[in-house]
Order: structure tokens, then C-alpha cells, then sequence
């Protein structure tokens, strides 16, 4: 895979007006800015109940004012190609904007869930099961209002150690090039003591725990080597909690600012992106960055 091939050339970033500053559309012009990538903005009016038709004079205005707002933004930033407002569900119109455009990348907002949230869903969530493109989740309170948009200065990288994680591995690596960041790169073991694991056999000389971290070490330096990361720090954690309680906690005491994940191979598109991840993206105190295999 060429280093081409990594860049992403078109951007379409789900325009949320209502949060001060604009901070997921910030995000997406520094990206575009940094990729030299066209960006497409997209602002869903499904806020609406159902019963509200597309042509009622109050969603009329909606749709008026919100064009207006963006077509402010297109005026100022000439990385903006072109500007929409629809009225179908927000998760839905990215989706099939996205193919429409032959997008490399969507760019949405999302927050730390609650309780209540994690279980009734949001549009990143929706976005997320439908996934068919790369997406970039902006902490919507990590860019205060009037503030720049500052460089990613420090990845952490999650690996599972399978095929899918590679194209993530290597677009990590290659953003740490572009960006002079810092990448630590973690592997978790999920250790359930009433779980039967027959996946690494531990000589019976050896405490089970630390052989099989070992084991994971290994095979996360060799992961590392193959895809650009030999520079990166390198974790194996054992823990008793699952992945998507850890790698949030971890992310907060490293100082990570991204947090880049693999997708679901292709066979897998259709299926729950797995709470795993899921929990990862909802609780993760800074920007997640979920890459789809290629090819």
C-alpha cells in the first residue's frame, strides 16, 4: 500500500450548527487543510417529528437559516466544495451522501455518552452499525469556541492483532509522519478467570497471566514492525474489565488526543460494529478515528 493511497481526498462532515464554534466542521477543514482534500458539508434537519413534511413553512425556515449559516462557512473557506441541508435522518443521508460522493471519509460529532444515551443510541452510533467509509468522531466540547483546531500530538492505536486492524495501523503511522506525533500502540487481553481460554497454553511451570502477555508482546512487536509502528510505545494489558472500559481510562492517562481503531472486515459490514468498539467510541475522552480494511 503506497502512501497515496493513506491521504484522504474527499471529506463529507456532518454539519452540526447547533454547538458553539462549529467545532465538527473546524475539524473537517483542518483535516481538508492538512490533505489538501475537497470537503462537502452535510446538516440534517432530523430534529423534526415525523408528522413535519419537508415542504411545512417552519421547516422551510429551518432549512433556509441552516444553508445560510453554511453557505457563510463555504464563502470563508474555499476547501468547502458544496454545501447540503436534507431533511432525512442524519445517520442515513451521511451514509448515502458519502457514497454518492465516493467520500473517503466522514467527519461527525459525538460526546461522552451517559447511561441513558449509550442505551437509546445517537447518530454516531446509527453511522457506526451502517458503516461503509472510514469516520472521524470529533469530541464536540474538545475545541472550545474561538479557539484554533491544534494538531493530533498524540495516537493511541488499538490492535486486536488481526488482518482488519492493518489499514489502521498504517494510517496511524503515516498521520504520526505527517504530524510529528507521538503513537502508543495497545493490544488488551480480555482475562476472564471463569472463562476456559484455549487460545495460548501456558507451560505448567508458568503463571498463565504473564506467559500470555509475553505471548502478546511478541506478537504485537511483530505487528508493529509489519505495518510502520516500530517506534511506537508498546503495551500489552491484561485486565478483567473488557477492552471498552480500558482503552478510554488508558487514553486518559497517556494524554491521547486520537484514539484509531480498525473496522469490520468487509464480510462483517453488515453486522453491529461490536460493543467493544462501540463502548471505546462512546466513552473515549478525545477524537476517534475508525479505518475500514482496504481493498
Amino acid at each position: 500500500m503506497n502512501n497515496e493511497s493513506l491521504h484522504y481526498h474527499r471529506i463529507l462532515a456532518g454539519a452540526a450548527l447547533r454547538h458553539s464554534g462549529y467545532p465538527t466542521i473546524k475539524r473537517a477543514l483542518w483535516l481538508a487543510q492538512r490533505e489538501g482534500a475537497e470537503l462537502f458539508l452535510l446538516h440534517a434537519l432530523d430534529q423534526f417529528p415525523e408528522e413535519i413534511t419537508a415542504s411545512d413553512p417552519a421547516t422551510l425556515l429551518r432549512a433556509a437559516d441552516a444553508r445560510h449559516q453554511l453557505e457563510r462557512l463555504q464563502t470563508a473557506h474555499p476547501e468547502i466544495r458544496e454545501v447540503r441541508v436534507t431533511t432525512d435522518r442524519c445517520w442515513h443521508a451521511l451514509n448515502e451522501t458519502a457514497v454518492e460522493l465516493n467520500a473517503d471519509i466522514i467527519v461527525i460529532g459525538t460526546h461522552i455518552h451517559n447511561r441513558l444515551q449509550a442505551l437509546l443510541g445517537t447518530t454516531g452510533d446509527q453511522v457506526l452499525q451502517h458503516l461503509s467509509h472510514d469516520v472521524l468522531m470529533v469530541q464536540s466540547e474538545s475545541i472550545p469556541a474561538g479557539q484554533p483546531v491544534a494538531d493530533y500530538r498524540h495516537l493511541l492505536v488499538v490492535s486486536d492483532l488481526a488482518p482488519h486492524c492493518t489499514a489502521a495501523a498504517r494510517q496511524a503511522a503515516r498521520l504520526a509522519r505527517d504530524l510529528g506525533a507521538r503513537i502508543t500502540l495497545l493490544h488488551v487481553v480480555e482475562h476472564f478467570p471463569t472463562d476456559r481460554e484455549n487460545d495460548v497454553i501456558a507451560p505448567e511451570n508458568e503463571d498463565p497471566i504473564s506467559f500470555r502477555q509475553r505471548t502478546r508482546g511478541r506478537e504485537l512487536q511483530a505487528f508493529a514492525a509489519a505495518n510502520g509502528l516500530t517506534t511506537a510505545d508498546q503495551r500489552v494489558e491484561v485486565t478483567t474489565e473488557s477492552a471498552g472500559e480500558l482503552v478510554p481510562e488508558i487514553a486518559r492517562e497517556i494524554g491521547a488526543d486520537l484514539v484509531v481503531l480498525g473496522g469490520p472486515a468487509p464480510s462483517l459490514k453488515h453486522r453491529l460494529l461490536g460493543s467493544r468498539a462501540e463502548a471505546i467510541v462512546n466513552h473515549a475522552p478525545c477524537d476517534c478515528l475508525l479505518v475500514l480494511p482496504r481493498g
